[in-house]
């Protein structure tokens, strides 16, 4: 079925804030979390590449998708970076901060420090999993700056709520 966008998240903080404001509605918990509406899916993976993998790969099975969105939390290595901003991480062309992006398969602490200037579990796999001639986008907020403490659910959605206004233009809605 044609549909204009697929939106992906790894947690459902993270999604809760996109289908509201999108008005979209849960079509089915199993065996993803799906939200969706005539031009709109929305797809919660859970944590980690392979989850992002078979997630995106059952709903690709579904849904030709014009446009790919990834939308998340994400760790930064820069501690002036205050929690909460926004980041493309796939175009430097656009009007939101560009920023370098690592995925790792584990959590990563303040010890092994990547290049990068953000840290996630899922963007590789969901670019990887972009079919050809599909425009995509990699939105990451900062959660935190790779410490152990992880961030409330409240604290997600806020993040992200707030966050959508800055990249919905980007998502055919």
């Amino acid at each position: 079925m044609k549909i204009q966008t697929l939106i992906h998240t790894a947690l459902c903080a993270e999604a809760k804030p996109i289908a509201g404001t999108f008005g979209l509605t849960c079509k089915s918990t199993k065996p993803f979390l799906f939200y969706t509406d005539a031009t709109t899916v929305l797809v919660v993976s859970g944590v980690g590449c392979e989850k992002t993998r078979l997630a995106l790969a059952c709903t690709l099975a579904r849904y030709e998708p014009e446009i790919m969105v990834s939308v998340g939390i994400a760790g930064c290595t820069d501690v002036s970076i205050p929690v909460g901003t926004l980041f493309c991480t796939s175009h430097a062309h656009l009007p939101i901060p560009f920023a370098t992006l690592s995925t790792y398969d584990v959590p990563v602490d303040g010890k092994n420090r990547p290049e990068t200037t953000l840290v996630d579990m899922e963007a590789d796999a969901f670019v990887q999993s972009v079919p050809c001639g599909v425009e995509a986008y990699v939105f990451k907020v900062v959660s935190d700056h790779l410490n152990p403490v992880r961030p409330t659910k409240g604290q997600v959605g806020d993040w992200i709520g707030r966050s959508i206004g800055r990249w919905r233009g980007y998502a055919k809605h």
